[in-house]
């Protein structure tokens, strides 16, 4: 008897692309910016994998297309332990993996040449980066572009590789947003203020303002601290907002207010994601948390000094409002302080309108 699937043929085997490493020595905010590289080397490659340190670890696990993250010291860095056998020990997690090529991204200039060859003396066989094309220790260098935008470099190493995004895809950064109930992130008592939840088609609450203080205080009076933080809060509950404070374990937290729930030392990477996914705008004093919010759609007020890199490395792909100060910016400049409470309401204001007597709408946002 003949089978009805005779003249059936068998299926093809699946084509395998290479074992892609993202590698990068940058921090938290760096890895952020290599959302659409991870993203574009996942459309062509069997499996990727990011090389970064540990720090930086919890920004790798949530981009999409990463199906691995390993963390690396690099040696060169301070306090990082000296390699044991002969640099064996440094050399074998990269061998380890396996990879078929790596693209070097998201990575400070001065360190692009160490890591790639770290990289090629652990086995891996292509490497991109930007680099001089006229060396030789790179097969597929990227000339430097100083009017790229991050983001835009790391797809152009990936480029190099012979890796792009999908004709459907879009080039704004993109996380997993994490599951569960935002509230669980923060714990009950957050109550009313808290996101609803941030799965699919989030929640955003059109009253709601997040703040979050630079990572340390030694950045000067732009950083989000002590008495100017606390007349930012103000001034933000005076215009009708409702705040949500976010921070690392070490910042001081705010006095308690109306209107303001203290989440400082209270969520991880993944749990700040959901808060700032909730919420109408985002006032930030550090990087890492205004390419987290870009990467979930959230329009930033950034409070980071005179950082000469705006152009490579402000908020990708949503709107975005610097406000400056420098009490020393160099030789023969004068201080400047763009930094008041008017300023930073009236910069939210510009970014999302009033607060919204109506609560909350769908999270689909424009980018």
């Amino acid at each position: 008897m003949t089978s009805p699937h005779a003249d059936t043929p068998p299926a093809p085997a699946p084509l395998r692309g290479p074992h892609t490493l993202l590698a990068t020595t940058g921090g938290a905010e760096d890895v952020l910016l290599c959302g659409p590289a991870a993203r574009a080397a996942s459309a062509g490659s069997s499996r990727v994998t990011m090389l970064c340190r540990s720090t930086a670890v919890a920004a790798g696990r949530l981009l999409e297309g990463v199906d691995e993250v390993l963390a690396w010291e690099p040696p060169w860095s301070a306090g990082a332990p000296a390699p044991a056998s002969g640099g064996e020990a440094l050399l074998a997690p990269i061998r380890r993996c396996g990879a078929d090529a790596a693209a070097v991204i998201g990575t400070p200039e001065r360190e692009v040449l160490a890591l790639t060859l770290v990289l090629r003396l652990a086995g891996v066989p292509r490497t991109a980066a930007v680099v001089d094309p006229s060396g030789a220790l790179v097969q597929h260098p990227v000339a430097a572009d100083p009017t790229r935008h991050e983001a835009r470099t790391n797809l152009a190493v990936l480029a190099a590789l012979g890796f792009a995004l999908p004709s459907s895809g879009h080039e704004r950064l993109q996380l997993r947003l994490p599951a569960e109930d935002a509230g669980d992130v923060a714990g009950d008592d957050a109550g009313a203020l808290m996101p609803r939840r941030m799965r699919g088609r989030r929640r955003i609450r059109r009253d709601r303002v997040v703040v979050h203080p630079a990572a340390s205080l030694g950045r000067g009076p732009a950083a989000l601290s002590g008495e100017r933080l606390d007349a930012i809060i103000d001034q933000l509950i005076d215009d009708g907002w409702n705040v949500l404070v976010t921070g690392s374990a070490q910042a001081p937290h705010p006095p308690a207010r109306p209107r303001m729930v203290d989440l400082i030392g209270r969520t991880d990477l993944a749990g700040l994601a959901a808060v700032v996914a909730g919420c109408v705008a985002a006032v930030v004093g550090s990087a890492t948390p205004a390419q987290l919010a870009a990467a979930v759609g959230t329009p930033v007020v950034s409070v980071l000094g005179s950082d000469a890199s705006w152009s490579r490395r402000r908020p990708w792909r949503v709107p975005a409002i610097r406000l400056r100060a420098d009490p020393a910016p160099g030789p023969g400049l004068a201080p400047f302080d763009e930094v008041t409470p008017e300023a930073v309401g009236a910069a939210v204001r510009s970014l999302t309108g009033p607060p919204s007597l109506f609560g909350t709408e769908p999270g689909v946002r424009r980018r």
